[in-house]
């Protein structure tokens, strides 16, 4: 087939779902799949044929492995070798070298590259914790004060019960397809660096609660922002810092618009004294999500997330000036939350980490993987699945989970749960730990079904070998 009445090639959506364009042509495909039905027909029948050629596994590898691996070039993200590694890629080639010529060596070198046997883990609710709130706070249909709300204890927050009603909204001229795609464009470039000071109001239904907050937001382009929680009361509650976000931060969230949902515009908002456009976005259950931007600079003004026909969450200012401000923070509060992982991969390459005994599942519970993170020693990895009105993260630790993992209550098939917000669970499978962590204990359990679920293993001495060999070819190729 070739290109489309709209003009996109075939080939383009087929490189799309396969996580084989550049990031800025991504997102332009995105944003024009949003307004072109035809494309979106596509891409969804694609991502189906897709995933039942991976039926074989819930989480197997893509049949194009191969591809994959030939995509997977690192990013501009990812932070060059250290010192310490290209020494360590030295002496590995060397060896390398020795081996083909001494073969008694094999089993030698893989049992002394091979990683520490993993330890412990008492509360894998940490940095799955700490995973989730970096995600919310740094993409651009996120928030910085719900990321902070998450990390405090929910006893804290909970308010007298009432509904969570609905902003309104006022009648305005519906945006074209090229409206749209500026809109989405300015608010991804405002996130996090835009100067402003406002305050924030912020309701959230978690199940029979609601949860309430006011927050004081400070945002310093080119530092970051500064959100202080206080209590529907007044008393405050923490005060935290996040850095303003990277180009690839910025991005996370948007490039899957596309994935069967309805993104609509209208001019006309007013929010806090500002005119404001109104994006919409609506997937096959509804309206799953509301977000007012600045007609000016493109900050998000608020937000309001849907689930089966009504607000679960309702954030945004009450008052906020915007504008140039040549201050600058003079101390940084604690910042907020940093995940473990320290480089970001392609989604192309996510594939062949299912090789390396990674489960990098596409998708999972129906959510599109959007973001694929691991740490320098290669024993825990982070992804991450949803879009701009669901985020889903899934950590994978090798290591072995406590008896008694702190703060979680067993739940059925070895599997322990943290019913608070965001949820979690977490269970051991193999020679891994999983946490999932989501907005919703529902969310959380249906991806935590679609992930392995193997019996604890202990660890021969060929499985020390070989892992220690996947790392030796992971250092001098990777």
């Amino acid at each position: 087939m070739g290109a489309r009445a709209c003009g996109v090639p075939a080939a383009r959506l087929s490189a799309f779902v396969d996580g084989a364009l550049g990031h800025r042509e991504r997102d332009r495909l995105a944003v024009h799949a949003l307004n072109c039905s035809a494309c979106r027909e596509e891409l969804n029948e694609l991502r189906r044929t897709r995933n039942l050629l991976q039926a074989g596994s819930p989480c197997a590898a893509p049949a194009d492995r191969l591809a994959a691996r030939l995509l997977a070039i690192p990013t501009e993200h990812r932070p060059g070798p250290s010192r310490r590694t290209r020494r360590l890629r030295t002496v590995l080639v060397v060896a390398l070298v020795g081996i083909l010529t001494v073969g008694g060596t094999t089993s030698a070198v893989g049992w002394a590259a091979a990683p520490a046997p993993g330890a412990e883990i008492q509360d894998p609710g940490i940095h799955g914790e700490d995973a989730f709130v970096s995600v919310e706070a740094s993409r651009p249909l996120g928030s910085y004060v719900v990321a902070a709300m998450m990390s405090l204890d929910d006893a804290a927050l909970v308010a007298p019960p009432a509904a969570l009603a609905p902003r309104p909204v006022l009648p305005g001229s519906s945006l074209d397809a090229a409206g749209i795609e500026r809109t989405v464009t300015a608010v991804t470039n405002a996130t996090g660096r835009v100067a402003l000071d406002g305050q924030q109001s912020v309701r959230v239904r978690h199940g029979e609660r609601l949860l309430a907050a006011n927050a004081g937001v400070r945002t310093r382009g080119g530092q970051g922002t500064q959100v202080t929680i206080q209590t529907i009361g007044g008393q405050v509650l923490s005060e935290t810092f996040t850095p303003s976000p990277t180009a690839d931060q910025n991005r996370s969230g948007l490039s899957n618009l596309a994935d069967g949902k309805l993104l609509t515009g209208r001019t006309g908002q007013r929010i806090a004294g500002r005119s404001a456009v109104l994006l919409e976005l609506s997937g096959a259950g509804g309206l799953e999500g509301r977000w007012w931007v600045d007609a000016e600079s493109g900050v998000q003004l608020w937000r309001e997330l849907w689930s089966a026909g009504v607000p679960r969450e309702s954030v945004g200012f009450t008052q906020v000036r915007i504008g140039a401000t040549d201050d600058f923070f003079p101390h940084l509060q604690p910042q907020l939350a940093a995940p473990m992982t320290t480089s970001a991969l392609s989604l192309a390459g996510a594939g062949g980490l299912n090789d390396q005994g990674w489960a990098c599942c596409r998708p999972l519970a129906g959510l599109p993987m959007v973001g694929v993170r691991r740490d320098e020693r290669s024993d825990v990895l982070h992804t991450v699945y949803g879009g701009a009105a669901r985020t889903v993260t899934v950590v994978q630790t090798r290591g072995t989970l406590a008896d008694q993992p702190t703060g979680f209550a067993p739940a059925a098939s070895g599997v322990w749960i943290r019913d608070g917000w965001p949820a979690q669970t977490t269970w051991q499978s193999g020679g891994t730990v999983f946490t999932v962590t989501a907005d919703s204990m529902d969310q959380a359990a249906a991806v935590t079904a679609d992930l392995p679920h193997l019996p604890p293993s202990g660890r021969a001495p060929w499985d020390r070998v070989r892992a220690g060999w996947m790392r030796v070819g992971d250092i001098v190729f990777g």
